[in-house]
């Protein structure tokens, strides 16, 4: 996008309202894209959900400014028809957006037909008419230095996609709807040059790699990890894996790339209860990565559901 238009990006959680209209007053934008990241804070104690607060910056959106409104983001897409009703969008994006996102400015500047995109859905509509088959093979990230520092200082760690898409059937799992199930790995030697980079300049040295189970396509991940440990870059890195599928070789490597930490998506210590979940391993994987995680010194957790489908 930036090579033919001019992007500008405000992050709602470094600005106040206030701040945010004035931005879009002075810039006075052709299209505005809006991000709904979650949908709630899953957080037991608090029951509520983000809509107030998104309906209040499509608010802030639509006082400051005529330009054509368009929704995204992960949680969107698991409630694209709800959200589209809440906030009187013009436009929404389920599932990947960097090229509909694309597509649909370049077709509103010209003024053609955007009724054929991937992913896009319209007010009214429960689903995009069509479902995404492009995919992004590669990101092409730029770091914005105010983003990157805010989020450094205030969590201690800079995130990093290495691929998407889950093929997996846990039953109680958005990342499909999100994501896809068709496995999508980026490119491992922009992903090392993106590190090499924060490392250098910003001294960054904690990472975590957001897919949603790391050890899928073993293959790239050994690759990225040797070309990690070439580099050596003396980084950390976590990231969320399956007690499935991770031999001790492998866990080996990525301990010498600089994985510290693993959140395992676990979700059960009870066989019957992962049967019912759709997993494809038994607590005996479960006991067997947490072991070989204690023996080479990777600190671990085990995600945990309670009164989940099929537990009694």
């Amino acid at each position: 996008l930036s090579e033919e238009f001019q992007v500008s990006i405000l992050d709602c959680n470094m600005y106040s309202n206030e701040e945010l209209s004035a931005k879009l007053k002075e810039e006075n934008p052709f299209f505005v894209g809006v991000s709904f990241r979650n949908v709630d804070g899953a957080n037991s104690l608090e029951k509520g959900n983000f809509l107030r607060g998104y309906k209040e910056i499509v608010g802030v959106v639509r006082s400051a400014t005529s330009a054509h409104l368009c929704i995204g983001g992960s949680g969107f897409s698991i409630f694209p028809k709800y959200f589209m009703e809440e906030t009187g969008a013009d436009f929404g994006i389920v599932g990947e957006g960097e090229l509909s996102l694309k597509e649909l400015i370049e077709k509103l500047d010209r003024g053609e037909d955007f009724t054929s995109i991937e992913g896009l859905i319209l007010p009214g509509e429960d689903k995009p008419k069509l479902p995404h088959i492009k995919h992004v093979s590669s990101l092409d990230v730029h770091f914005e230095d105010d983003l990157v520092d805010y989020y450094w200082k205030y969590s201690g760690m800079i995130n990093i996609q290495t691929k998407r898409g889950c093929p997996y059937n846990c039953v109680y799992c958005s990342y499909p709807v999100i994501d896809g199930r068709k496995l999508r790995t980026l490119d491992p030697d922009k992903i090392v040059s993106d590190i090499k980079y924060l490392r250098e300049t910003k001294n960054i040295n904690y990472f975590f790699f957001t897919d949603s189970v790391f050890n899928i396509g073993n293959e790239f991940n050994l690759e990225l990890a040797e070309k990690l440990v070439k580099e050596n870059l003396k980084i950390r890195w976590g990231a969320y894996f399956s007690p499935k599928n991770l031999p001790e070789e492998h866990l080996k490597l990525f301990k010498a790339s600089g994985l510290t930490h693993i959140e395992f998506g676990t979700e059960s210590l009870s066989d019957e209860a992962l049967n019912a979940y759709g997993k494809l391993f038994t607590f005996s994987d479960v006991k067997q990565a947490s072991d070989l995680c204690v023996k080479h010194g990777v600190y671990y957790a085990h995600f945990l559901i309670l009164g989940g489908y099929g537990e009694t």
